[in-house]
């Protein structure tokens, strides 16, 4: 009975340590676009869409993100990674930086 306890138990740690380890963090992009923001409250977000109709959701605090109301041209340094939005899979950015641009 305890070889099996053991064997459990050991395979139950090598699942669990491979479930938790991540992969190397991808680099930074910066990437520069329309941002405006869409969906209606609560679940409304910022989103970047660029001259090649790529878009990414703009994933950044409060503060910041309340500055965006009005639709404007921003370079923005992020990591994309994928995730849903209302359920749908899109790239989404996590912004290191962003910048306004003039027209």
């Amino acid at each position: 009975m305890s070889v099996i306890r053991s064997a459990l138990v050991a395979t139950a740690l090598l699942v669990f340590t491979g479930c938790v380890s991540t992969g190397p963090a991808e680099p930074p992009i910066t990437v520069q676009g329309l941002v405006s923001f869409r969906g209606a409250e609560p679940f409304a977000a910022a989103w970047l869409e660029t001259d090649m109709q790529t878009f990414y959701v703009l994933v950044m605090d409060d503060a910041r993100g309340a500055a965006l109301m009005t639709p404007a041209m921003y370079r923005v340094t992020g990591r994309v990674y994928r995730d849903s939005w209302n359920g749908i899979p899109m790239a989404h950015l996590a912004v290191d930086s962003m910048q306004r641009m003039d027209r």
